[in-house]
């Protein structure tokens, strides 16, 4: 198998009526497992700036770190967007999920950008920007809000201190 080390970010998979994205990212941990990935690492919950006033809950992000086979990721993408759509509520406005997958390493900018995300407000286009410049693969719904903590789960490896 010609394993890859990839970085998934997951964020604003929630609703006000419960669902939430640490537990769509147990979900997708499930099916992961299921295709034999390596793990490097339990979940990462991020803990992003709590005074956004739209976040939708806690704002915190999911990051899933793991080895895994290139192709088989690729045939997976497609099934994650699918249970994105099924798990969240698309009549309520204020869900936008998003997700990031880097399979090149986490960039110096990166790493600037979540850090910043923790105590500051983040434009959408700033993490559009960044997700093009380094050529990560991503989707969103909504507004794309999501991609902001998406990207800043990635960039928060948990090596140097705690968002908490």
């Amino acid at each position: 198998m010609n394993s890859t080390e990839l970085h998934v970010g997951l964020d604003d998979i929630d609703d006000p009526g419960g669902r939430c994205t640490t537990h769509f990212a147990s979900l997708l941990v499930e099916l992961l497992s299921n295709l034999s990935v390596e793990w490097l690492d339990y979940p990462n919950l991020i803990r992003l700036n709590p005074g956004i006033p739209f976040r939708t809950r806690g704002n915190g992000a999911v990051a899933l770190r793991f080895k895994a086979d290139v192709d088989t990721i690729s045939k997976t993408l497609p099934i994650i967007e699918q249970m994105i759509h099924d798990y969240i509520d698309e009549t309520y406005p204020n869900t936008n999920p998003g997700l990031v997958i880097t399979d090149s390493g986490i960039s110096e900018d990166i790493r600037k950008f979540s850090h910043q995300a923790i105590w500051r407000t983040i434009p959408i286009q700033l993490a559009q920007r960044l997700i093009t410049r380094n050529n990560l693969t991503s989707f969103s719904l909504g507004n794309g809000r999501g991609l902001v903590g998406a990207l800043s789960a990635i960039g928060n490896t948990l090596s140097d201190d705690y968002t908490f």
